[in-house]
């Protein structure tokens, strides 16, 4: 079974912002264990995704427009997400 990669490129935007947005809703209810979990396990999802984005990478560019605003004519609007190899390794470079 062939699945399509091109699920993979948002997922590097919506999961690092969908566990800021659930820090920020639990961050003053819960106690600082639950919030590390959570960004742990939001940090290490945000990796696996881009891991499969770079094997998804292997064969070429993936490219996904956003909303599905596809091509037409030469001319496309909106959002285009396109990711190689270095795009897809370069989020989870360690910084500092």
């Amino acid at each position: 079974m062939i699945v399509d990669p091109s699920w993979l490129p948002p997922l590097g935007i919506a999961i690092p912002l969908a566990g800021a947005c659930v820090l920020l809703a639990l961050a003053k209810f819960v106690p600082r264990l639950v919030v590390d979990t959570v960004a742990m396990v939001t940090a290490v999802a945000g990796v696996v995704a881009m891991a499969f984005l770079v094997v998804a990478t292997d064969s070429g560019r993936v490219v996904t427009w956003v909303g599905g605003w596809t091509p037409k004519e030469g001319t496309s609007v909106g959002i285009v997400l396109a990711a190689d190899q270095i795009g897809a390794v370069s989020p989870c470079w360690p910084v500092g």
